[in-house]
């Protein structure tokens, strides 16, 4: 995924794409919303179960620390974790790009959709109009091919050949 981080998507014709090597900050361009494309299928894209793992094993080593009642206090810890895991995904749906935080969550619709920014630890933003960057929670650039196959062809794939 390394050839993502300077390649610029952009679309000629709403058949054609192709990729541009320039390194405008990592950011692969968005289709512009086409007649007869896709009805995008709501995706969730969360933590992994396993991460629950984490949440149990901190939970258990608590447990040798607490030698009172009122030192049970220490469970709100991996019950914090656990609901961070619960709430915090990513959600691909037909209104645009939700990301979805413990507190709150923010929306960008695909007509404000610009396009994603890669950054180099792998974190996915999207960027819009504004140039307003919403850091996408649980997306990395590892799952990215979920996130353009989700999207319904709105998110252009980079490593797709031009046609």
């Amino acid at each position: 995924m390394a050839g993502l981080d300077c390649s610029v998507v952009t679309v000629d014709q709403p058949t054609t794409l192709h990729i541009v090597p320039t390194c405008e900050a990592g950011l692969i361009r968005a289709l512009p919303t086409l007649t007869g494309m896709d009805s995008v299928r709501p995706t969730l894209i969360r933590h992994p179960s396993s991460a629950y793992l984490i949440v149990v094993f901190a939970a258990l080593c608590m447990t040798a620390a607490v030698r009172a009642p009122w030192q049970t206090v220490v469970y709100l810890i991996p019950i914090a974790g656990a609901c961070y895991i619960a709430r915090t995904a990513t959600l691909v749906d037909e209104t645009g790009l939700t990301a979805r935080a413990l507190f709150g969550s923010q929306t960008v619709r695909w007509d404000e959709l610009r396009g994603l920014r890669l950054d180099s630890s792998g974190t996915v933003y999207a960027v819009d109009t504004h140039d307003t960057q919403l850091r996408l929670p649980c997306v990395r650039s590892t799952k990215l091919q979920r996130l353009i196959a989700a999207s319904a062809g709105r998110i252009p794939d980079p490593a797709a050949e031009p046609q």
